[in-house]
């Protein structure tokens, strides 16, 4: 059901310009309960004033049933949490650990059960991101813990937990910057390497583990240029050492730093440097 409603709401966000919610009750056996299910599912819609719209709400995460205690299912919360906890987006974090609280508030003013209920969150999500990242000890300490055990206050719990998401997001973006500049600069390593040769970003990201797709758009994010450009500016200053070289033909210039067709590196080196090759052998040669 969550799955269909997800495809729903992503057709939705993208085509439909108004907010909405899309409500989701429990799935039933008899038609009997039926009328009741879309009640639900009507009901669970309603919470998007506090969590906001383009969601999807079920039931079973936000309220009690008029026909009796539904009880939380923390368990789907708990994984959507993490789920935007890895993709280092703070408004969802913040958003599901709200839904987290509206569900704990829901067990009647039971302060042990409150507190502990974030420490299983707690627990949850450090065996999680330990398994994927290398957090620091300061992230992974007891010290959350202590501060959570020592709080009588739940919304003081909940913004103790706020603060130690923020940290964790802030850790894995530092993780991931630093690991996706290493393969960046195993890409421009083989790159420069290997730039006589015929070269293709397919080539190049199924050397360092890549899909191609996934790599064109890392490279563009952190160097703010294509990995393309880069290969054309490794293989025009490698011609231009070569050019010093008078007795090598254009054409043969141009097959050492891995062009085949000399006119279309005589037009890229122009765009690069202003001159033609020949021209800029000249210019050198005089200088």
């Amino acid at each position: 059901m969550y799955r269909i409603a997800d495809r729903i709401r992503q057709y939705l966000d993208f085509n439909y310009e108004q907010p909405f919610s899309i409500g989701l009750s429990t799935a039933v056996q008899e038609i009997a309960y039926l009328r009741q299910s879309v009640k639900d599912a009507i009901s669970a819609s309603k919470y998007s004033f506090y969590i906001g719209f383009n969601e999807i709400i079920c039931i079973t995460d936000v309220e009690l049933r008029s026909t009796g205690e539904s009880l939380p299912n923390f368990k789907y919360i708990q994984e959507d949490l993490l789920k935007y906890l890895k993709l280092c987006d703070i408004p969802h974090t913040e958003q599901y650990l709200n839904i987290f609280y509206l569900n704990v508030l829901q067990l009647h003013g039971d302060r042990s059960l409150a507190t502990n209920k974030f420490l299983e969150l707690y627990y949850y999500l450090s065996n999680a991101l330990n398994q994927e990242f290398t957090l620091s000890e300061a992230v992974l300490s007891d010290e959350i813990i202590r501060r959570l055990t020592g709080c009588t206050n739940l919304e003081d719990i909940k913004g103790i937990f706020s603060d130690y998401l923020r940290e964790v997001i802030q850790e894995i973006g530092h993780l991931r910057t630093n690991k996706s500049q290493k393969f960046i600069e195993k890409a421009k390593e083989y790159i420069r390497q290997n730039y006589a040769h015929d070269i293709s970003l397919e080539s190049i990201a199924d050397e360092i583990g890549l899909s191609a797709c996934y790599l064109s758009t890392l490279y563009k994010n952190i160097e703010k240029t294509s990995i393309k450009e880069y290969l054309i500016d490794v293989r025009i200053d490698a011609s231009k050492k070569y050019l010093q070289d008078i007795n090598l033909k254009i054409y043969e210039v141009a097959a050492n730093v891995g062009y085949t067709d000399s006119r279309y590196f005589s037009q890229l080196f122009r765009k690069k440097t202003g001159y033609t090759p020949g021209q800029y052998r000249e210019f050198i040669q005089k200088t």
